[in-house]
């Protein structure tokens, strides 16, 4: 939805609603209709110098203007038009998101910093699916490189995390797995894994379980496993085939691709173990009690 011309509608609005006024000369009144008709009054070329796309919608404006918003809450963008007046406002847990949304739909670039900022600080292992799907969306560098950072120095966290039936879960380990470093060993990886399978199944059989892990199977790197390892990873309830463990085996003892087509669909190359070049300088986990907390800069740059 859109920001509309809604002249007829403030009419609607009832005493006592929240109204607040940010220029004696306002020009532009938002209304919200779905906070009973709240009111936020501004000066148009205020909120044109600070942002692109309000400088677009007031170009063709008459004066004293009534605009409905409708997709964003009157507290996110009474807090938008406060820090573009230069007014103190709080960015946390509890709103970041819709902050975030906020400032890139109407491009106020300082507060999407600060949104970005806040994300920094509460994504971490524990929560990370939580906010995956939303932040994923955005395609913002920071906050891409964030996720990936974290899937590479806590899979093991964010896999116990996760759910098979979730497609959000899955688009989760998928990060994971196409990591070329991680900081955990691939036998270690591949058992969690398969625990997280056998714990969120639910009435699934495992034949369906691996038939609904589909291809993702193949991107973990059995064939960099030990002997022992393999044969560990093979023991029912298993996402491998008997096939497929004898076909890693031979690759082991061989060494080559041709003896056993199946090996190609698996990377031979092992992953660089990360766990003393990426361990932050303090980390404490307790996912059970949601609580994660650990130290991490941020560019001011």
């Amino acid at each position: 939805m859109s920001t509309e011309d809604t002249k007829d509608k403030i009419q609607i609005q009832i005493p006592g609603n929240h109204r607040f006024e940010y220029d004696p000369e306002a020009d532009v009144t938002f209304v919200f209709l779905t906070n009973n008709g709240a009111l936020i009054l501004a000066k148009k070329s205020k909120l044109a110098s600070k942002s692109e796309v309000f400088q677009s919608q007031f170009i063709s404006d008459k004066e004293n203007d009534v605009k409905s918003i409708t997709d964003i809450s009157f507290l996110t963008f009474n807090c938008m038009i406060r820090h573009i007046y230069g007014k103190e406002i709080t960015v946390d847990k509890d709103n970041f998101l819709e902050i975030l949304y906020a400032s890139r739909k109407y491009a106020v670039n300082d507060l999407t910093y600060e949104a970005i900022k806040c994300a920094l600080k509460i994504i971490n292992a524990c929560n990370l699916f939580e906010y995956f799907s939303e932040i994923e969306k955005y395609e913002i560098g920071a906050l891409n490189d964030r996720i990936r950072e974290l899937c590479v120095q806590y899979p093991l966290i964010i896999v116990s995390t996760l759910q098979l039936t979730s497609e959000v879960h899955m688009r989760v380990l998928k990060i994971i797995l196409d990591s070329w470093k991680l900081d955990c060993t691939e036998v270690l990886l591949y058992k969690e894994i398969a625990q997280m399978i056998e714990n969120t199944k639910g009435d699934l059989s495992w034949e369906e379980a691996k038939k609904m892990f589909g291809k993702l199977i193949y991107l973990i790197r059995f064939p960099t496993m030990t002997t022992s390892e393999i044969i560990s990873c093979g023991k029912t309830p298993s996402l491998l085939t008997p096939s497929q463990v004898f076909g890693f085996l031979l690759w082991k003892h061989e060494s080559t691709l041709t003896t056993w087509p199946e090996i190609l669909l698996f990377s031979t190359q092992p992953r660089i173990f990360t766990r003393n070049a990426l361990k932050p300088l303090n980390a404490s986990f307790n996912c059970s009690q949601n609580s994660f907390s650990f130290f991490i800069s941020i560019s001011t740059k």
